[in-house]
């Protein structure tokens, strides 16, 4: 038997000035507590919502979510990771928007391919950059050029210097791009999130998302005020 609790049909996620609604068709009951503990406990089936929009409050635009557009049963699951990773990475991107300043690219003088040790190097920058700049925050993701070698886009909330950023790399070349509109900054940096580092056997289970942890995350409500 449940006691307490309530159902809800509907879920907002805030990331700045962008609101997400979804919708969950039957409905999910939330805070009930079982009475009788010798119940046998089923696993319970996860019920994801369907994404009704995505609303600017400072624009007043409404964007149509994207959707899954593979049929195909072995490849859905990965595409679905990767759908809900851009998700992600755009709610961060939205949720400190406001702070993030520059577009900074890392890239490698050698062809390296490696996952492993193009993200070993890329952790030990990491390291040192914050060592070096403790209140940093960055959000970065990988991508293949057309010769085949990784490199690293990253949204970055200080500016520095190119020389300084240069010597604790010591990989290849960066780059420093001041960002110059942030009305839509998550699309901005997932473009550059290929489809096919999730098709490929090659880098299934490797890490593909850089983030500090002291970026602002999304807030989760059912509170309809903020519609």
């Amino acid at each position: 038997m449940k006691r307490g609790g309530t159902t809800i049909f509907k879920k907002i996620i805030i990331s700045g000035n962008y609101l997400e609604l979804f919708k969950f068709e039957c409905g999910v009951k939330v805070g009930y507590t079982i009475c009788n503990r010798k119940q046998t406990r089923r696993k319970k089936k996860k019920i994801e919502p369907k994404q009704l929009e995505i609303f600017n409050r400072q624009t007043f635009r409404i964007i149509k979510p994207e959707e899954n557009e593979y049929s195909d049963e072995e490849l859905k699951p990965r595409m679905s990771s990767y759908y809900r990773t851009k998700a992600n990475i755009k709610r961060l991107a939205w949720s400190n928007a406001d702070e993030f300043l520059v577009f900074l690219t890392l890239t490698f003088k050698d062809n390296i391919q490696d996952f492993s040790r193009a993200n070993y190097e890329l952790k030990n920058f990491l390291k040192k950059l914050r060592r070096r700049y403790p209140d940093i925050k960055y959000l970065g993701i990988c991508e293949f050029q057309k010769r085949g070698a990784i490199h690293y886009h990253f949204l970055v909330n200080k500016f520095h210097d190119a020389n300084d950023l240069a010597k604790i790399w010591k990989n290849g070349f960066i780059k420093i791009n001041k960002l110059r509109n942030k009305n839509n900054l998550g699309n901005y940096i997932v473009k550059y999130l290929c489809k096919e580092i999730y098709l490929d056997n090659r880098f299934f289970n490797k890490r593909k998302v850089f983030y500090s942890r002291n970026l602002k995350k999304p807030v989760i409500t059912t509170d309809t005020y903020f519609i």
